[in-house]
C-alpha cells in the first residue's frame, strides 16, 4: 500500500495533536492546559522546570561586590570585637614598652593592626565603587584602576600580617 504525501501530512498532523493523559497531572500545567496536546504540555513543563532551576541558581550567585561587602562587614565586626577585648596587662606593657603615638595614644601592635584594618576597609570601598563598577576603566584610566586594586590587595595583606603580629605578641 502506497501513502501519498497528502495522507502522510494528515497522519503527521493527527499524531502531532494526539492527546494522552501522560502529562495531565503535572503541577506545572495551569487551568485547561491539561487539554492541550502532549507535545505542548511537555514544552510548558520543561519551561517551568528551567525557570525553577534559574531561580535556584540566581539565589546562590553572589556578585564580587556583594562578596567583598560581606567580607568587609566581617572584618569590621572582628575589629569591633578586638577593640572591646583589651587585655589590661598587654595595654600596660605596650604603653611602658613602646611609648605613645604622635596623637597621644599608647603604641601597640593591636592599634597598628586596627588602624591598618580601617585603611583596608576604606580602600576596599574605593575599589568597589570605582574599580569593580569599571568607572575608572571606562574613563580610560585602566592603569589607575589597577593601582587602586593593587593598593587594596597590598594593604589587606599588610593588615592581616599586623593582626597576626598582634596575636603573636599577646595583645589580642
Amino acid at each position: 500500500m502506497r501513502i501519498t504525501k497528502r495522507q502522510l501530512r494528515r497522519i503527521i498532523r493527527e499524531e502531532a495533536v494526539k492527546q494522552t493523559e501522560k502529562h495531565d497531572d503535572d503541577p506545572a500545567l495551569k487551568g485547561d492546559q491539561d487539554e492541550l496536546p502532549d507535545n505542548l504540555q511537555k514544552g510548558i513543563i520543561d519551561k517551568a522546570e528551567e525557570e525553577e532551576e534559574e531561580e535556584k541558581n540566581e539565589s546562590r550567585k553572589l556578585t564580587r561586590r556583594q562578596l567583598r561587602k560581606m567580607i568587609q562587614e566581617l572584618k569590621e565586626e572582628k575589629a569591633r570585637l578586638l577593640e572591646q577585648q583589651v587585655n589590661p596587662a598587654a595595654a600596660a606593657r605596650t604603653e611602658n614598652q613602646y611609648g605613645r603615638t604622635e596623637s597621644g595614644d599608647p603604641q601597640s601592635y593591636q592599634d597598628f593592626a586596627t588602624r591598618l584594618d580601617k585603611i583596608t576597609a576604606m580602600l576596599e570601598d574605593l575599589t568597589m565603587d570605582y574599580v569593580d563598577s569599571d568607572w575608572l576603566a571606562n574613563g580610560d584610566h585602566a592603569s589607575l584602576s589597577a593601582d587602586v586594586e593593587n593598593a587594596f590587595t597590598s594593604t589587606d595583606k599588610l593588615a592581616l600580617a599586623a593582626m597576626g603580629l598582634a596575636q603573636s605578641m599577646g595583645e589580642i
